[in-house]
């Protein structure tokens, strides 16, 4: 069964790279499939610097740290909501993984 996850990926500095997609699809096998999988065209999304899919992608932290190792001038953000409604932010930069949280704030209103 696994695991479903609505992710945006955001991918900044896509332009000072070069043989990105090529890249993606050796280091990326599993968010190229779940791309793809979702109707996407992998290399040109990722290119775009923004994605967004459902998948259950349980290789992306390592996928991820080695292409931002190998690009260490991308800065790629990956906000993950779960199927269970729990959300958190992923961030990699140049081999190296954080995790963040997610806390919403709802506006008060001024009617009452």
């Amino acid at each position: 069964m696994g695991y479903y996850i609505d992710f945006e990926l955001e991918i900044q500095n896509v332009d000072k790279v070069e043989n990105l997609g090529e890249s993606i699809e050796e280091l990326c096998p599993d968010l190229v499939e779940s791309i793809q999988y979702n109707g996407g065209n992998a290399e040109y999304e990722v290119k775009s610097g923004y994605v967004m899919f459902n998948s259950k992608w349980y290789e992306r932290e390592n996928e991820l740290i080695a292409l931002s190792e190998r690009y260490p001038e991308l800065n790629i953000t990956l906000f993950c909501k779960g199927e269970d409604g729990e959300m958190w932010l992923e961030f990699y930069k140049n081999g190296e993984f954080e995790e963040g949280t997610i806390n919403l704030e709802y506006s008060k209103t001024s009617l009452w």
